[in-house]
């Protein structure tokens, strides 16, 4: 039984990856998902909140199947760097980290995530992984690892939505998803 003051907001980050499993693929599945061809790997660099940044490894391989979010545990400090070159991170001794290679092999966007900037100091505590301000952070990467999982409707595009628009409806409708 859920407890009345948790907010339905912490279960964000696990929604994220369902709902990308469960968005249509914009390009046709590949039939088997060995060796599937990495065609980017970036370093991204993006604002979640005023005056805070947060870093993130973005995967990307040949006709991505689904994506998935991967957090280091522990303090999630992963000293992340290489912006124009291959990403390098400092610390990579968490088993998920080190194996977001073997995902993308499988045909898996992945997102790997550093602690955000205001939190770079001291890591992540327990606390600040359930607040509010982490799922803005994550609510903002969750823009660029799923914008290339839709189609814009005939509808959607009379409406003048991008699909920025359509995935903050979605993201901003799991804790009501959740409560049902």
């Amino acid at each position: 039984m859920k407890s009345a003051n948790r907010e339905p907001r912490n279960f964000i980050l696990t929604a994220i990856v369902v709902l990308s499993l469960f968005i249509p693929n914009c390009a046709t599945a590949p039939s088997s998902s060995e060796g599937k061809p990495v065609s980017s790997t970036e370093l991204v660099k993006i604002e979640t909140r005023p005056g805070v940044t947060q870093k993130f490894i973005l995967i990307t391989p040949v006709d991505p199947v689904a994506a998935v979010v991967l957090f280091a545990a522990g303090r999630g400090k992963l000293g992340m760097a290489g912006f124009g070159g291959k990403p390098t991170l400092a610390r990579s001794d968490n088993f998920l980290v080190r194996a977001r290679e073997d995902f993308a092999d499988h045909g898996l966007m992945v997102a790997v995530v550093d602690s955000p900037s205001d939190q770079q100091a001291r890591g992540i505590n327990s606390l600040f992984r359930i607040s509010k301000e982490h799922v803005q952070d994550i609510e903002a990467v969750a823009l660029p690892v799923l914008r290339h999982r839709l189609i814009r409707t005939f509808r959607a595009e009379t409406k003048g939505k991008t699909t920025d628009d359509i995935i903050s409806e979605l993201v901003n409708d799991i804790p009501s998803l959740l409560n049902r």
